[in-house]
């Protein structure tokens, strides 16, 4: 938001001198969503201690845990993402003609997922981003909250009869800021990769417990690193 005219007028000459050297620029998120449930045991839900890799696949492409069916214990089918679960156009690399720079980072944890996964998530995993031959370890889940998206209610739980109903609720809290200088690049056709260590494990469905036709693995355990900020794009002719 401007908080006046002149500094609305300067982004104005900025998008024009962007637009004179054939670049438009865009503020956006920049995303992956895993699914969970795709790296666990098929039959008893079981998932175990490994590193789970975001914007590995990007839009039209299979991978990071999204198949077709959860419930049978038959071959898995994957399927292919889509815009809404990664909005990369290529795998694990900028596209040609584009960069992106992030002044946010978080670990956006869906509300669809069970109780004990979310808790899980928060207290069992870690976070680190390779590029090219350098590691950032970013630290525990936890410290990279991201949970201004989703499902939210004006009750968190509500009692009937001897059902408790427990809705999705995430907060208000925001991903974390970068600052300026130490905010995220990544040029065209470069490396953007970001892997969740898993320190503990855990089984797939509402219960923690073997997988079982009245105990069914979730089909919905999503987890994702989602960045904010600049996407910058060469104009073709």
């Amino acid at each position: 938001m401007f908080n006046s005219a002149s500094t609305a007028k300067a982004a104005m000459n900025g998008f024009l001198s962007s637009q004179n050297v054939a670049q438009t620029v865009f503020y956006e998120p920049l995303y992956s969503q895993v699914n969970l449930a795709g790296f666990a045991d098929r039959t008893s839900g079981f998932l175990s201690t490994q590193e789970i890799t975001f914007f590995a696949a990007g839009v039209g492409q299979t991978g990071q845990g999204w198949q077709q069916s959860y419930v049978s214990a038959a071959q898995p089918q994957p399927r292919p993402l889509t815009q809404a679960q990664t909005n990369l156009k290529d795998s694990g690399k900028i596209p040609a003609g584009q960069e992106f720079i992030a002044d946010s980072l978080g670990v956006d944890l869906f509300t669809t997922a069970p109780i004990h996964i979310t808790d899980w998530l928060t207290s069992e995993t870690s976070l680190y981003q390779e590029r090219l031959s350098t590691q950032w370890d970013c630290g525990a889940s936890r410290y990279w909250p991201c949970a201004e998206y989703g499902t939210s209610s004006k009750s968190a739980a509500v009692s009937g009869g001897t059902q408790t109903y427990i809705f999705p609720t995430n907060g208000s809290t925001t991903a974390r800021r970068l600052p300026a200088d130490g905010s995220l690049f990544f040029p065209a056709k470069q490396q953007i990769i970001f892997k969740m260590r898993i320190h503990k494990d855990v089984y797939t469905n509402e219960t923690n417990a073997v997988a079982s036709p009245t105990n069914p693995i979730s089909a919905n355990c999503v987890v994702a690193v989602v960045m904010t900020g600049w996407r910058f794009n060469v104009v073709s002719a």
